[in-house]
């Protein structure tokens, strides 16, 4: 994707696998081009705001909880599917909650989309968290290097 400033925020928290969104990052660091700003958000807040500004495109990953097996990956492809799917977090404010705040502070002014890596405890990443982890990471390399 040249030509575009893509940016991909990875949130998470130092409890075992909530920090889903944080390793997608670590996985897509050593194949990442210029044009992409990777950054790992603490989701407690808006300190990702200032880096979506000017992005022509953003990709959000978390790690959430809902009734789906551990593994499962939700998949919101813009601001409307994402008042319909908030799922339990971790975080002070559910991340679709700071996203329509970024949205009201004209920070997020692109669609985006969000993957959700399905977690059913916080201590320790298991087989399918790990494996839901590459497979997120693969789709987006995939999104970054279709053109």
């Amino acid at each position: 994707m040249t030509n575009k400033n893509v940016v991909i925020i990875g949130f998470g928290s130092l409890n075992g696998n909530d920090q889903a969104g944080w390793w997608v990052i670590d996985n897509l660091k050593n194949d990442n081009e210029k044009n992409v700003i990777l950054f790992k958000s603490k989701a407690d807040g808006a300190d990702w705001f200032p880096v979506v500004e000017n992005a022509t495109s953003v990709i959000f990953v978390d790690a959430v909880k809902s009734d789906e097996r551990a593994g499962f990956v939700h998949v919101v492809e813009n601001s409307t599917a994402c008042i319909n799917n908030v799922h339990s977090t971790s975080h002070t404010i559910s991340i679709f909650e700071s996203i329509e705040l970024a949205k009201s502070l004209a920070y997020l002014k692109v669609e985006f989309q969000f993957f959700g890596i399905e977690i059913k405890d916080d201590n320790s990443c298991t087989d399918a968290v790990r494996k839901s982890i590459n497979n997120v990471s693969d789709k987006i390399r995939t999104i970054l290097f279709k053109e």
